[in-house]
This record gives structure tokens, C-alpha cells and sequence, in this order.
């Protein structure tokens, strides 16, 4: 990890620049991070607004994460495109805002003594479609300040802020419900707060993009993984780049296809001459259809297979403290909880590092995972608390985590980005709200399904529900994986060093130098 930092830094010329992206990079990680903890602390509590409120049975509690996570699918359909026509932060600081407002608003109700439930899910409803302005301007902010050079690394790393936002959610309610005594209502208030004040952050601390503060940078139009063109030259501020600087062009791990395909992309870009064209800058402004994105190949698969991953993830979020709970582990199902979230950042960053060193064919990695999830949560539910060790449910939650978080993940953060950015869209750069909205989506209302469905399995049934669930997605991942496992066996790079195409070499180099030439 130290080796990777200190090459990521060595790419970049400025230090500004690179102090700039670290700054961004961890308020955008701890921003998302309060909507998660706002997830979890609403899932942590929910066994004790039934203590308080007898009325509210588990069908009403059901009805409440239904109308979040449906209206949070069918906000990010319509905000995943717009977010591709307008400034990302405002989008993401309205939703935030309101948001956390929703559900504070909960527990200030219940101070009031308003304790009908159409009325809490009238505003869990709200709370997700409000929510979902979120995800889709945080996917274009991290695709304006980074570069497709380890994003599977770095988005791996950042999808943790899911797993640390539900570990601080679990810790701020145990600390507030279990050893401070706060009410349930409170609890929520203060979850709420913490997402309000992560709001004020963002607003005063960070930019939509390097241009709008001044370190205009020159786009690398999703190269190859080979990172075909000098990296430090891609994201150097073009007030710091001389003119008569020669580029260097480096590509020895390139075969012809992929040289070629890197011809055509710097000549769309900036025509024969080198020269940008500013006609095709601006039409890189007008984003693309829903129908458009659905013909980005993969994208079809990964939404469905998604919508099980996204389920299954959900129903573990919502379910699993009160499943604890209710079957004499209460006082442990925080820590049995923060395992399983721990081990879902563990799975984010090696499947994301991994599928780097694939040429991003993060396929692959997937039927794997899957399977031994499939296989770690038949365990689970054959565990017993009264004659199994906690360190059973402890390992096995952790493993969980771990084979769930890599899919997941994922496909959570730099697949989006590599679809929002493929090559099929010609350069366009503003497709990545929309590629969100769709996968995001279709992941939501599958979610607000599932929680529909658990009441009526019945809590002692969920984790065979759960094992179906992955057994669909080990099915609709299955067509992207085998074309995967093809490139891999029939591209020679994966093995070993091609030899590069000397004259297209040089040609690229004259044509990369002419970029900085005008």
C-alpha cells in the first residue's frame, strides 16, 4: 500500500494538484460515509421503536425500508442523468441536506409524540429519494479529479467509506442506545447532525472538478490500463506544462489492437493536426440517454446482477443487528455487525486492486466470491448462540463481508466509472451519472423488494433467502465473466511482455507531442 501511494504521487508533477485530490478524496469518503452511518443508525434502532412504540409490528418496519430504497431507485434513474447536466456538488449537498433533515425529523416528531407510521413512511420515503441525488454527483466528482490509473485501487478504497459509515453507525448506537441511554428519537437526531454538519464540509472544502479551481487539466480519454501516455502529463495543470516539453509515450505493455484503439482516441479528441477541437469539448457537456448507456456492453448483466448484490447487501444491513438481537446476541450483534462491514472493506479494496492488474476485467474475480458467500452464509445459518462459539459468528460474519464486499463493491464504484468512461462512448465524459442512475437504480428497487420479502420468510429463513438471492447473481454475472475468462486466456499480455508496434510508436509519440505543441 506504501508503494502504491508513493507511485500514485510520483505521477503527478504538482503538488498542489496531489494535495488537492488527497483533501477531496477523504471529505468525499467521510460525506458518504454519514449517509451510511444515517443507514445503519436507522437499522440499529429499529428493535427499539418497536420496544417503544408495541404498534409498530415488523410489516411496518418493512414498509419503512421499502419506501426508502424504492423511492431512493427511483430518484437515482432521474438524478443519475441530470447529474450529467449539472454542477455534481450542488446536486449531492440538496440531497444530503435533505436527507439527513428527513430523518431527524423522525425522532423530532416522536419528541412530539407523533408516532403514526404512514407518517414515518411518508419521510423514509423522501429520505431515499432525496438520497439519491447523492451517489451520482460523488461518481462524477471522483471521475473529474481522477484519473483512470488505479481507479480499481483507489475507488476500492473509497466504496470503504460504505463499510466505515456502517461501523461508526453501529458504534454511535450502541454508545448512544446501550451505555448512554439515549432514546431511540435522539439517536436518530444525532445521525441526522453528523450527515448535516459532513454537508457544511463538503460545501466549504472541496470542488466539483481541478478546472473549477484553476488546475484545468488535460483529460486522458479512459486510455488503456497500460497508462499508454505518461500519467504526470494527463493530470498536469496546463499552466504548468511547457510547450516544448516532448511527451514521452510509453507502450510496452500495448499490442496492436489496443496502440490502434489509442490512435483513434487522441485523434478524435484533437484531430490529426494535435490540436483540440473545440467543437467536440463541448459536445462532451451534453451527457447521454438512458437508452444509450443500456448500450455500453456489460451493463445490462452488471444492472441485474446488481439487483441481487444490492438486495442481498440491503437485507444484511437492515435485518442482521435485529436478527442478533432477537436470538440472544444482543449485546454482541454491534461487534458481530462491525465484522461483516470490516470485511466488506477488506473485499472492496483487494477485488478493486485486482481487477486493476486485470485490464479491468473485474469479472472474473466474481462466480468465485459469490460461491463462497453463497457457501459462508449456509454456515451462518446453521449456527446455534446457545452451543456455538461467538468466535463462529464472528469469522463467519467477517467472511461474509469479505466475499459480499468484492462484487459488491466493485460494482459500486469503479465499475460504474469504467462503464460511465468506455470507449464506446467516444470520449464522452459525462455519462457516469447516468451509468449510476441505472445500476444504482435497478439495485434499489430490487432492495425495497427484498425487504418486502424478509417479513413474510420470517427472520429465522433469511439467510436462505439470502443464499437464493446469491445463487441468481452467480447466474446473471455468468455471461460477463465468460468473456472475461476468454480475454484472459487469449490476451497475451496477461502473461507476458508483447512487443510494441515500433511505427505506431512513434506515431503516437508525434501526435501526443503536437497535444502541447499549440
Amino acid at each position: 500500500m506504501i508503494a502504491f501511494i508513493q507511485q500514485w504521487k510520483q505521477n503527478y508533477d504538482t503538488k498542489e494538484l496531489f494535495n488537492r485530490q488527497v483533501k477531496v478524496f477523504i471529505i468525499l469518503f467521510l460525506g458518504y460515509s454519514s449517509l451510511h452511518c444515517m443507514r445503519t443508525g436507522w437499522s440499529f434502532t429499529q428493535k427499539y421503536i418497536q420496544d417503544d412504540l408495541p404498534e409498530i409490528t415488523d410489516k411496518d418496519i418493512g414498509y419503512m425500508d421499502t419506501a426508502f430504497l424504492l423511492f431512493l431507485g427511483i430518484g437515482l434513474y432521474f438524478c443519475g442523468n441530470k447529474s450529467d447536466h449539472f454542477n455534481p456538488k450542488n446536486f449531492l449537498l440538496a440531497g444530503m441536506v435533505i436527507s439527513a433533515s428527513c430523518l431527524a425529523g423522525i425522532g423530532i416528531l416522536r419528541v412530539f409524540f407523533i408516532t403514526e407510521v404512514y407518517i414515518y413512511v411518508i419521510l423514509q420515503a423522501f429520505n431515499g429519494l432525496f438520497e439519491s441525488a447523492c451517489l451520482p454527483g460523488y461518481m462524477r466528482m471522483l471521475g473529474n479529479w481522477y484519473s483512470s490509473e488505479n481507479r480499481g485501487i483507489l475507488l476500492g478504497i473509497w466504496s470503504g467509506c460504505r463499510s466505515f459509515g456502517d461501523t461508526f453507525g453501529l458504534l454511535i448506537g450502541d454508545l448512544a442506545i446501550l451505555r448512554l441511554h439515549f432514546s431511540w428519537y435522539w439517536s436518530l437526531v444525532v445521525f441526522g447532525s453528523i450527515c448535516l454538519f459532513m454537508a457544511y464540509i463538503i460545501y466549504e472544502f472541496t470542488s466539483e472538478s481541478p478546472s473549477s479551481t484553476g488546475l484545468a487539466t488535460i483529460e486522458e480519454d479512459e486510455l488503456e490500463e497500460s497508462s499508454a501516455i505518461n500519467p504526470s502529463f494527463i493530470r498536469r495543470p496546463l499552466q504548468y506544462v511547457s510547450k516544448t516539453e516532448s511527451q514521452e509515450v510509453q507502450l510496452t505493455n500495448m499490442d496492436a489492437d489496443d496502440l490502434e484503439r489509442l490512435r483513434e482516441k487522441l485523434q478524435l479528441k484533437y484531430g490529426s493536426s494535435g490540436i483540440i477541437n473545440p467543437t467536440r469539448v463541448k459536445e462532451e457537456y451534453k451527457g447521454i440517454t438512458v437508452y444509450e448507456a443500456l448500450q455500453i456492453p456489460g451493463v445490462i448483466w452488471y444492472t441485474i446482477d446488481f439487483m441481487c448484490l444490492k438486495g442481498l447487501n440491503y437485507g444484511i444491513l437492515f435485518w442482521f443487528p435485529k436478527f442478533l438481537q432477537q436470538n440472544h446476541l444482543e449485546s454482541n450483534s454491534s461487534g458481530i455487525s462491525i465484522m461483516w462491514s470490516f470485511g466488506v472493506l477488506i473485499g472492496g479494496i483487494v477485488s478493486g486492486y485486482v481487477g486493476d492488474r486485470l485490464h479491468k476485467r473485474r469479472g472474473i474475480l466474481m462466480p468465485p466470491s459469490l460461491i463462497l458467500l453463497a457457501l459462508s452464509l449456509f454456515y451462518f445459518h446453521t449456527l446455534n448462540s446457545k452451543e456455538d462459539s461467538l468466535v463462529n459468528f464472528y469469522i463467519t460474519s467477517l467472511l461474509i463481508g469479505i466475499f459480499l464486499g468484492g462484487p459488491y463493491n466493485v460494482q459500486h464504484g469503479p465499475l460504474i466509472i469504467d462503464l460511465g468512461k468506455h470507449q464506446v462512448l467516444k470520449g464522452n465524459q459525462q455519462a457516469i451519472g447516468t451509468v449510476t442512475g441505472i445500476i444504482e437504480g435497478a439495485g434499489s428497487l430490487a432492495s425495497s423488494i427484498i425487504q418486502l420479502l424478509i417479513p413474510i420468510f420470517g427472520q429465522e429463513n433469511i439467510f436462505l433467502l439470502f443464499i437464493v438471492i446469491t445463487l441468481i447473481a452467480i447466474v446473471f454475472i455468468m455471461p460477463v465473466a465468460i468473456e472475461d475468462y476468454k480475454y484472459l486466456l487469449t490476451k497475451p499480455s496477461f502473461f507476458k511482455k508483447s512487443k510494441p508496434n515500433l511505427t505506431m510508436n512513434h506515431e503516437l509519440k508525434d501526435l501526443s507531442t503536437k497535444l502541447i505543441a499549440d
